[in-house]
């Protein structure tokens, strides 16, 4: 079967875990109920020493920079070639049978292709969309879903389709009987590796609190598109793009997010606090630490 005629693209960024990428891969086609309608687009840093050979004929490769998540993301989706893309892991097993069908069932409710819909990783589930899946169509549509310089994705494009959904148009929606168990190190289920390590958790929250601008003029742009409007706000922030601001810059643009915010007040409040949250744990926990290999600064 050739590439044009494939469905699903999963995107996958791997880094020294060959052995958990190919388990992750034999889990998501032998619960698939179409399983050549899936492809896999692989993203690997171009210094990895980790042997990914076997993986040459199982998947569309690219390789290039260690960089951020919407960089390795972006770089993915324009050489894949499904209709439908589900961002993952590679610390990830799939649980769920016929978990294609249930998608495909899903998809004929958003006809015109502009949903956010995610799986059951059996952690974060509902809270947060660890493994966002959307359209390509959306992705090439509206460029502004991955910022390149953004690693928090999954809470962006949350937080985006939240925006929608307070304007009155709800396109988000939880599968919670797709289960992707997400076998992370810090609930118990893997041990912790150098992939793991070399991560900070929170250096990225800053971009994410400076690009709400760029999601609440994005969703306004896509209600306007849906409901066949005139555009009424150019997709454009007004924020200097930094990667470090000082505790009270934070504070103050995590008010505005609260405040300027177009999505639901309870959802409003319990972003605040889970970026307060963040923000006060990063302050305490690596205060004087840093990550082992820090990503190259685009």
């Amino acid at each position: 079967m050739n590439n044009s005629s494939k469905e699903i693209s999963i995107i996958v960024p791997s880094r020294g875990r060959p052995e958990k990428l190919l388990q992750m891969m034999n889990s998501v086609l032998e619960c698939a109920t179409l399983p050549k309608l899936i492809e896999f687009v692989i993203y690997l840093d171009n210094d990895e020493n980790s042997d990914y050979q076997i993986f040459n004929d199982k998947a569309v490769i690219v390789v290039g920079e260690r960089t951020f998540m919407g960089k390795m993301f972006s770089s993915c989706i324009q050489k894949s070639n499904g209709k439908t893309i589900l961002i993952c892991n590679d610390d990830v097993v799939a649980r769920t049978k016929g978990w294609d069908e249930i998608l495909y069932n899903n998809l004929q409710s958003f006809p015109d292709n502009v949903f956010l819909m995610y799986p059951n990783d059996l952690n974060k589930g509902a809270d947060l969309c660890t493994f966002p899946i959307f359209s390509k169509e959306f992705f090439n549509k509206y460029p502004g879903i991955l910022p390149e310089d953004l690693t928090l994705i999954d809470l962006h494009l949350k937080d985006l389709f939240f925006q929608l959904h307070g304007l009155g148009s709800k396109r988000i929606k939880y599968l919670h009987n797709v289960v992707f168990e997400h076998l992370h190190y810090s609930i118990g289920k893997s041990n912790i590796d150098t992939t793991y390590a070399s991560r900070h958790r929170f250096a990225n929250d800053d971009l994410f609190i400076l690009y709400a601008n760029l999601r609440f003029n994005l969703s306004e742009k896509i209600l306007n598109d849906i409901e066949k409007k005139s555009l009424k706000k150019e997709i454009l922030s007004n924020k200097t793009m930094v990667h470090k601001m000082t505790t009270i810059q934070f504070c103050k643009e995590n008010l505005l997010m609260l405040f300027f915010s177009n999505a639901p007040i309870f959802y409003r409040l319990k972003l605040f606090l889970y970026m307060t949250a963040r923000r006060t744990y990063s302050v305490f926990i690596y205060r004087f630490k840093s990550p082992k290999n820090k990503i190259k600064k685009i």
